[in-house]
C-alpha cells in the first residue's frame, strides 16, 4: 500500500496556504497543478528526476565496468 495524495486533500491544503500566503497561492494557481502536484501527476510514481537518477548511476558504472572488483568494491 503506497501514499496517495487524493485531489479533495490537495485541495484543502491549497485552501489552507491560501489563508497563510495570498501572492504565493494565487501564483501557484497559474501553474498547471500536473506539473508539481501528486494529486495530479496521472497514477505516475515518479518524474523526470528518477530517470536523471538512473542516467547517472548508469553513466558511473559503465566507467567501472573495466575495472577490478576489488577496485570498485
Amino acid at each position: 500500500m503506497g501514499f496517495e495524495i487524493s485531489k479533495n486533500h490537495f485541495h484543502e491544503m491549497l485552501a489552507v496556504s491560501l489563508t497563510v500566503n495570498k501572492e504565493r497561492t494565487n501564483y501557484l494557481y497559474n501553474i498547471p497543478f500536473e506539473q508539481w502536484s501528486q494529486a495530479y501527476n496521472g497514477g505516475l510514481r515518479y518524474g523526470h528526476m528518477t530517470s536523471n537518477l538512473i542516467e547517472c548511476i548508469n553513466f558511473v558504472l559503465k566507467g567501472m565496468r573495466h575495472l577490478l572488483i576489488t577496485s570498485v568494491v
